[in-house]
């Protein structure tokens, strides 16, 4: 998490500020894998997805300076996962259809509507 704001969102999710035990910049985990929250996309794990990628219009001083990527659904994030070959520019995934329901992969929702979900889902 990007240092400006952590004392900001420790407050938001009712967390004690934590003891800080390194700081480093965020390049430095560029090209990390980690392991997603949920395994809807598993497949594209051997095209590079679930790695750490940088991106420009990602900063430290507006929000947390992390984010995700839904290249179906932002052009920034369909952007860099086009640039660093993690999906092909035809075919995005997109498990939500026209009537903001979420489809296949996304099995423990499939048919309900998007924000329906959000209680089910936020941590």
């Amino acid at each position: 998490m990007g240092e400006p704001h952590l004392k900001e969102v420790c407050k938001l999710l009712k967390l004690e500020e934590p003891d800080i035990v390194e700081t480093f910049k965020g390049k430095e985990l560029e090209g990390l894998e980690y392991e997603p929250l949920f395994d809807y996309f598993m497949d594209l794990a051997k095209d590079g997805c679930f790695r750490v990628l940088m991106g420009e219009y990602v900063t430290a001083d507006a929000g947390t300076g992390l984010v995700h990527c839904a290249p179906g659904f932002g052009e920034e994030d369909f952007t860099i996962c086009v640039k660093n070959k993690i999906i092909h520019p035809g075919n995005p995934p997109c498990p939500v259809d026209s009537n903001g329901r979420f489809t296949t992969p996304v099995l423990d929702y499939k048919g309900m509507h998007i924000k329906d979900t959000d209680p089910l889902i936020k941590v």
